[in-house]
């Protein structure tokens, strides 16, 4: 019977971020083609089960993004390949997560726009997006900044928010660039 695949390769950090991490390795040319891996990230005993994928054969690479983390803190991941033999030794990776948006460190959680549309489009709205009443990025009941910013505060995505006084809220998981926001631009018509 075959052995287990050989140790994953070259297991690094691709993308860091202060809430995720993006990895990136290449499958052992030992041994056989794993089936799937197996992620664990410390501190948090997050577990994932990840399918190798087949497609990238020429380069054999492979990656995978982890969500859910805290701001600046040190995480170990630890990734092996399996297969029908069994499991491969353990790669490892230690990497610290970027420390939060200055803004954010200061206590303002969140960008103010009011009465404009701050140039964002419908792609930075926190998702599901969708017009009223179905998606979770636009609401009509509250149109108040206490309002929208408790919304934002009960979605995970939400970073920057937008009210039309006593109308509606909009809930972004990106923040406005810089600039959007210095020329008032009147929302009539929203």
């Amino acid at each position: 019977a075959a052995g287990p695949p050989g140790r994953p390769e070259q297991l690094r950090v691709v993308r860091s971020e202060s809430r995720g991490l993006t990895l990136e390795w290449r499958a052992s040319r030992e041994g056989p083609v794993p089936e799937t891996y197996s992620l664990r990230v410390d501190p948090g005993a997050m577990e994932d089960s990840l399918e190798h994928d087949g497609f990238e054969m020429s380069s054999g690479t492979q990656m995978h993004s982890v969500s859910g983390l805290r701001p600046n803190t040190k995480y170990t991941v630890r990734l092996r390949a399996a297969g029908p033999g069994g499991e491969s030794d353990e790669a490892m990776v230690v990497h610290r997560t970027e420390k939060e948006h200055p803004a954010a460190a200061a206590g303002a959680l969140y960008d103010i726009a009011e009465r404009l549309h701050c140039g964002m489009s419908s792609a930075e709205e926190v998702t599901p997006a969708g017009p009223p009443p179905g998606g979770a990025s636009f609401f009509r009941d509250a149109g108040d900044p206490e309002g929208c910013r408790a919304r934002c505060d009960d979605s995970r995505q939400c970073v920057a928010f937008q009210v039309k006084a006593g109308d509606a809220c909009w809930l972004y998981r990106r923040r406005p660039r810089e600039g959007l926001l210095d020329g008032p631009r009147q929302d009539e018509g929203w």
